[in-house]
């Protein structure tokens, strides 16, 4: 997939689970070569909790500091896999440069996403089934975040200078 990546990307980072030691050596050996391709271990993550979005908010703020000029950060994880052509893609995204795409579902049972909510405690999930009628009060919603996201360079810049800001 990186490989393939690489025909149009301006930069690819790999995050690899620290959990993982052994595929971050891999990684490292099979994709290392490359100037425009950097790997990573710093986060352990579990795929729906807090630590996800740890990972890519640094990935996102990495890049920006280190991969020069670049018009998207598009966010994959192991299991994504392309079902178009990367210049069906690339052209899609030329075509609305300047926006910016966040898939996001509803925690609820109405939801399509067909996730729980989760929290995250130290190394472990801990999931929210939706019999239990979580959220208790009324007016707090959840929603779960995002898998699939495509961010402009100036929303990831903007996302990255005011990451700090209460509220």
């Amino acid at each position: 997939l990186v490989r393939k990546l690489l025909e149009l990307a301006k930069h690819v980072l790999v995050h690899v689970d620290t959990k993982r030691p052994d595929y971050y050596a891999k990684a490292t050996a099979a994709l290392g070569t490359d100037a425009r391709v950097d790997v990573l271990s710093q986060f352990r993550v579990n795929r729906g909790g807090v630590s996800t979005l740890n990972a890519w908010l640094f990935g996102m703020a990495w890049l920006l500091a280190n991969a020069g000029d670049w018009d998207y950060y598009v966010n994959l994880n192991d299991s994504d896999y392309p079902i178009t052509s990367l210049a069906k893609l690339s052209s899609f995204l030329w075509l609305n440069h300047g926006a910016n795409f966040v898939n996001v579902g509803s925690a609820f049972k109405d939801c399509d996403c067909g996730r729980f909510l989760v929290y995250e405690c130290g190394d472990e999930l801990y999931s929210i089934a939706p019999e239990t009628h979580y959220p208790r009060r009324p007016a707090l919603h959840h929603a779960s975040g995002p898998n699939l996201v495509t961010v402009s360079r100036a929303l990831a810049e903007y996302i990255n200078a005011t990451q700090a800001t209460p509220g």
